[in-house]
């Protein structure tokens, strides 16, 4: 059982205002900044980097998206930290402008498939 289906939420108007849709079985599309993959898709079961920066420090956490459902209030991204294997769950609100996102989270093979088309743009002085 997927967590999304004990919350409600209003599935159509997050999908007109292009903000929040399940994909296909394990996929999920999170138009947001802080969500740094593919078509802003994240896949349960992938492995991913959360970057967590406070007043003093920025904390790198390595962690596998275990599932996501939106409450109603935000999207809930339900983490498993891959050193301890502890769960976590790290928010995202849509429509609260003054509560800020203090943390982003990070598809390596999308970072990785970056660098390499760069490095072949620039080792061919293409643009």
């Amino acid at each position: 059982m997927k967590l999304q289906d004990l919350y409600p939420y209003d599935s159509t108007l997050l999908g007109l205002n292009n903000q929040y849709t399940p994909v296909g079985v394990s996929g999920f599309f999170i138009n947001s900044s802080q969500i740094i993959a593919n078509d802003h898709t994240v896949i349960t079961g992938a492995s991913y980097v959360v970057i967590k920066a406070n007043h003093e420090d920025i904390i790198v956490q390595p962690a596998k998206l275990v599932d996501v459902y939106h409450d109603g209030i935000c999207v809930n991204l339900l983490m498993e930290d891959i050193g301890t294997g502890m769960w976590f769950t790290i928010e995202l609100y849509f429509n609260n402008k003054n509560h800020q996102c203090p943390w982003t989270l990070l598809d390596l093979t999308f970072v990785k498939n970056a660098v390499e088309k760069q490095s072949i743009f620039a080792y061919c002085n293409c643009q």
